[in-house]
Formats: C-alpha cells, structure tokens, sequence
C-alpha cells in the first residue's frame, strides 16, 4: 500500500463507518491511525513490518495497543482489498426495530427456560452479531433473508468463518422466536444455517524462549509487576489453571499446609484437586499480605480500585502485559489471554511423556478426549500417537 491510496480511499471508509452509526470514539480511532500512516515519516509498503514497529516503539500497552493493531490491519484490508470492517457493535437506536425487539425477547425467554447467565449471554451475542451482519447488507426484515445470505455469513467458499457452536445457538434461538416471527420463518432461517462439522483449532505454541522468558518474568522478583498479576500468571502459567476458575478462587479453596487448591470448576461444575507450586503460593501470599485492597469481597484477586470481583476483561489485560514484561508479540497470535498459558501448560505436559489421563486429570477435563487437542501443538508426539497403516 501506498500514502497516495491511501489518501484517495480513506474518506470512504470513514463515510461507511459514519453510515453504519458507529460511535464517536471507534470514528476517533480510525481518523487517529490514519493521521499516523499519513505522517511523512510512516512506511507503510509493508503491513507486517509496521504494526511490528509500532508495537515495539508505541507507548500504548495491553488492550490498547491490541485494539490499534486490530484497527491498522482492518484500515490495511479495506484500502488494498476493498473489505469492509465487520462491526461488533451497533447501536441499538440505529438498529431496526425487529432486531431490537428480538433481543429482548431473547433475553426474557432464555431466562424463563431457566438458562444460566452464561448461556443467555451466548445467544445474545450469537443473535446480535447476527443481525449486525444483515444491517451491514441491508437485510432488515428476516423474512428478507436468504440462503446465500446466511451462508456467506458462515462460510467463505469452503472455509467456516464460524465455529459449530455458533450455528447451534442460531437454530435454537430460531425456535425460541417461533411464537415472534412465525414458524415458517423460523424454519425456513433455521434451514439455510449450514452444518459446520465439529473441528478443534489447532494453534502454534509458545516457543522455548518465549516460555522460559514468561517464567522468567513471573518468578525473577527484580522485576517489577504487580502483585495481582505475579500471582494470577502464575496459577494460569504453572497450574493452567482457567480464567473463571481464577476469578472465583476464595481462601477455603487453598490449603497452604497441603499444598493443594481444592475448586468447583465454573466450567463443568466437576470438583478438581490440586497439588500448588510453591511458586504459586508465595506469590498468592505476597499479593494478599502486601496488595490486596479491603473489600468486603470473598474472592482472593479483586479489582484495586473498587474492591470488586475481577472480570474476565482484567484477567485478559493482565495476561498481555505479562506478555509484554516478557518480550513475547501480540501481533499476529491468534490465541491470547490467559488460556495461551493453559494451552502452554497442557502441551508441557504431554512433551514430557506425562500420560494422557494424568494431563486429563490435572487440567480438569471431564475425559481424557479433551486432552487429545493439546497433541495438536506438539507435532513429534502427534507422529509417536499416530496408528500404523495396515
């Protein structure tokens, strides 16, 4: 890409994020990297180089520096490629009324069939994310959408864009509205929804260097960090130990004399007992005796200036500036968060000959089978479990 493409298409995107109601800030955003890659000491012929140099130089850390990143790689594809950004979010105001209307429904009916939280949670984002889709091909009617429609949205050519689990929540959430948009509707959208086949994602490990760089960060106590974030990347780092998992643990969960930690994990609710690193308790009594605020909060890690329970969103924040601390690029890494610690520890595991039913029972996994994905990151162990052909 050239500044003079550049300076010819910029005012369209702008005019289509403007026409899609998007907020003041996300404009903001966009007008802000495009003043930087138009800046005359910008080289911008190279879309990798770039946001690699940004990424080293730049003073924005964590969750800002992800959201930049995400927004020049978008701005990159829409003036070499002419694709539009997806959206995640659009007003509700500008949205039309039957999609909003639905929402709600969605909400009270998923409540009424007695759903947890968490599940309600999924089919509104399902649905929403949905709907954005046909807003931005101006479908706003469902009885206006068509098949081709919903298998663009699922599919691009032969690839899924989108996983099993979503397809499932669709067609569900379908049935929930037979009473709204009627049952021909419903089943008529439900038909075009296509059969995504159940697939594992398969994704590139840490390296040994960056691996030992994380444990060098997290137990080197020359190395300043917080409290809160030495002791939460260790138990993820240590123990893969999940996000939700985490941010429940209370004081009744650990037994420093023991050295266990006995939960309920959020997951599966299925009880799960577990030996603790000595790295990991110290680091947990370091944050409590000398970080952690007052706060009436039963949980161990809490937000530092509400005395809260943390979110899944601080456990994610914390997690990219350990990563940060340690050296270890945010670009182009497609798993983040705390579960890349996880994924870390359970591919450790099976590296070091430790049997697949002892993994299975350390990370928590209802059955061995779930243990399998993890062999995906290790390609020599793959090929020892590979069976022979006749």
């Amino acid at each position: 890409m050239d500044i003079k493409t550049l300076r010819t298409k910029y005012p369209l995107l702008l005019r289509y994020l403007q026409d899609q109601g998007v907020s003041k800030s996300t404009l903001y955003n966009y007008q802000r990297e495009i003043k930087v890659m138009l800046s005359p000491n910008s080289d911008i012929s190279d879309m990798d180089q770039y946001c690699h140099r940004l990424e080293k130089t730049c003073k924005d850390k964590g969750q800002t520096l992800y959201r930049r990143l995400a927004c020049i790689k978008r701005i990159w594809r829409y003036i070499t490629e002419e694709e539009t950004p997806r959206l995640k979010t659009i007003p509700l105001e500008v949205m039309p009324k039957e999609y909003t209307s639905l929402l709600d429904t969605c909400k009270q009916k998923s409540k009424a069939l007695g759903h947890k939280e968490k599940t309600t949670s999924d089919y509104i984002d399902a649905l929403r994310s949905f709907f954005v889709y046909l807003y931005g091909r101006q479908v706003t009617h469902l009885k206006d959408v068509s098949e081709t429609i919903v298998q663009e949205y699922f599919t691009d050519g032969n690839t899924a864009k989108r996983s099993r689990s979503i397809s499932g929540r669709l067609r569900r959430v379908f049935v929930m509205f037979q009473d709204s948009i009627g049952i021909e509707v419903a089943i008529r959208l439900s038909s075009f929804i296509p059969s995504i086949p159940n697939t594992t994602h398969i994704y590139p490990d840490l390296s040994e260097e960056e691996a030992s760089s994380i444990e060098t960060v997290l137990t080197d106590s020359n190395i300043k960090m917080p409290d809160v974030d030495r002791a939460i990347g260790s138990l993820a780092f240590f123990m893969g130990l999940r996000s939700s998992d985490i941010i429940n643990l209370r004081k009744e969960n650990i037994d420093f004399k023991n050295k266990t930690i006995r939960l309920i994990q959020q997951k599966t609710d299925v009880p799960l007992t577990l030996p603790i690193p000595t790295v990991c308790s110290n680091a947990i009594v370091k944050y409590v005796r000398d970080s952690r605020p007052k706060s009436p909060c039963t949980a161990i890690f809490v937000q530092a200036r509400t005395g809260n329970t943390l979110h899944k969103r601080d456990l994610y924040n914390i997690s990219n500036d350990i990563l940060r601390l340690a050296g270890v690029s945010l670009f182009n890494r497609k798993m983040r968060g705390l579960h890349l610690y996880r994924h870390h520890f359970a591919s450790s595991l099976i590296s070091h000959d430790t049997d697949v039913s002892i993994a299975s029972g350390l990370l928590g996994h209802t059955c061995p089978e779930s243990t399998f994905a993890y062999l995906g990151s290790d390609i020599t162990k793959l090929r020892t479990c590979a069976l022979l052909l006749p």
